[in-house]
């Protein structure tokens, strides 16, 4: 492997597991064949999908997810971090791609992290914890992405703007919004091609 600190690392949504990724992505192994692929599961069983995981306990009130956020939070982190050191990665040049509340958890940990990711790719994204945002140690500025579908039925695109503008305006992020016509709460084909655009644009050449 010509750069095995190049690491995409994937965060599957609530109810899911490491698989999830495998057949929107697989391309990618070919298209970046320079980068490692890190596929994790969350740390917690789910009740209601067996066999499946999540990240923290499933709630739609934004108090108790922040209260959750911070108390799984740092064993999350150590998650991450330990999973990379086992294959000579880093979060600092690593991409995290997450789906749903993967992709809350991705961002909560370039908020609270002193060493930030390359960059995110979130896919219906709900913004939680901005309040909780630490500077980077080392200047660096991740890049996000925010995918969303204009049809999402469990986080209302209208919504999603605002805290975009925050997430500007609170830290030194390089964000980037693109809101899907037709999309839900998905992964779809027009998704994977933005954000296999966005990923090129942080690691030009590591494109095949």
């Amino acid at each position: 492997m010509s750069n095995a600190n190049k690491t995409i690392v994937f965060l599957h949504g609530y109810g899911g597991s490491s698989v999830d990724f495998a057949p929107s992505f697989d391309s990618w192994r070919t298209q970046f064949a320079d980068c490692q692929f890190l596929f994790l599961n969350g740390p917690l069983t789910c009740s209601l999908r067996p066999g499946r995981f999540q990240w923290i306990a499933l709630s739609t009130n934004r108090s108790r997810i922040l209260t959750e956020l911070r108390f799984r939070g740092p064993a999350i982190e150590n998650q991450v971090n330990r999973s990379l050191d086992s294959i000579n990665g880093s979060i600092e040049d690593s991409v995290l791609v997450g789906f749903s509340q993967g992709a809350m958890i991705a961002l909560y940990l370039a908020l609270v992290g002193t060493k930030k990711p390359k960059g995110l790719v979130l896919f219906s994204c709900e913004v939680v914890g901005l309040e909780d945002y630490q500077p980077d140690q080392s200047n660096q500025v991740p890049r996000i992405l925010f995918l969303h579908g204009r049809n999402d039925s469990w986080i209302p695109a209208s919504g999603l703007r605002n805290s975009v503008e925050a997430v500007k305006r609170q830290t030194n992020f390089d964000v980037h919004l693109h809101i899907l016509g037709d999309g839900n709460h998905e992964i779809c084909e027009s998704s994977v091609r933005f954000a296999n655009s966005f990923i090129q644009q942080i690691w030009p050449n590591s494109c095949s």
